[in-house]
């Protein structure tokens, strides 16, 4: 009978999180699709739409994501709807959360666009505060 040998990979490798190059198009947003758009998932917790309709596929350029106005209705009081956590960047004021969500739209996989290189500063308050290296 042969033996089970643990086998041995060397380093445990690093987790490599989602490009967020396109996250513009993924939307809803959260493992379950339980945040309709960007700026929603850049809310408090407490103001995330706590029900909102999918289905028309209407997107929603300003919040990025789909417009609420289709036929199936997610209530997100149902045990695995929950749309909590996930709760970095949620303490934007709203400007600064817009400018956020205009940043998402242009983002590349392989960079700041050359347009954004030295973004205005209304774009950069809160990213800069963070300490966001291409900013920098």
């Amino acid at each position: 009978m042969a033996s089970l040998k643990r086998r041995s990979y060397g380093k445990p490798r690093r987790l490599c999180p989602f490009a967020l190059d396109g996250i513009w198009a993924t939307p809803p947003y959260l493992h379950n699709g339980s945040v309709p758009t960007l700026y929603d998932l850049l809310s408090p917790v407490s103001k995330r739409p706590s029900k909102f309709r999918l289905g028309s596929g209407r997107y929603d350029p300003q919040k990025v994501g789909f417009a609420s106005d289709g036929y199936f209705e997610l209530d997100t009081s149902i045990r695995g709807n929950s749309n909590s956590g996930h709760t970095w960047g949620t303490d934007l004021e709203e400007p600064d959360r817009f400018a956020l969500v205009e940043f998402l739209k242009v983002v590349r996989e392989w960079g700041i666009p050359r347009s954004l290189a030295k973004p205005p500063k209304s774009y950069v308050n809160e990213v800069s505060r963070l300490s966001h290296p291409v900013l920098q």
